[in-house]
């Protein structure tokens, strides 16, 4: 792994700087559920960039900034027929992403069966 401290990286409030800070005020009418004493943001005048594309220095090219490996024990029958079954509703659901084959054995630095999903965008499509 990666040494940490040998890399730099701008704060994350960078553009941030000098605004009022964020009300503590938490959704005190909502008592249960998901939503129940989150806090209450102020909506955004222009949506972030952040939406449809990476930020630095995640790339934003053809080879998509990130790829998910869904994995199956390949071995197990209920498994490798989930992740097949998996494979197609991802491919039925978003054909704009670009989806390799499920593999039923062990491939590369892969320990067991998978298959691969590269994300162009934060928002799964391109």
């Amino acid at each position: 792994m990666a040494d940490p401290s040998l890399y730099t990286y701008p704060s994350p409030l960078e553009g941030y700087e000098g605004l009022e800070p964020l009300p503590t005020i938490t959704s005190e009418t909502v008592t249960s559920g998901p939503d129940a004493k989150s806090y209450i943001n102020h909506p955004v005048k222009q949506r972030s960039p952040a939406y449809t594309e990476f930020t630095s220095p995640l790339s934003n090219g053809t080879r998509g900034g990130f790829d998910v490996h869904i994995y199956c024990l390949q071995t197990d029958a209920s498994e490798l027929a989930f992740a097949t079954a998996l494979h197609e509703r991802i491919r039925r659901e978003f054909p704009e992403l670009r989806i390799y084959r499920v593999w039923d054995k062990p491939i590369g630095p892969h320990p067991v069966g998978m298959f691969e999903v590269n994300v162009f965008t934060p928002e799964v499509g391109r």
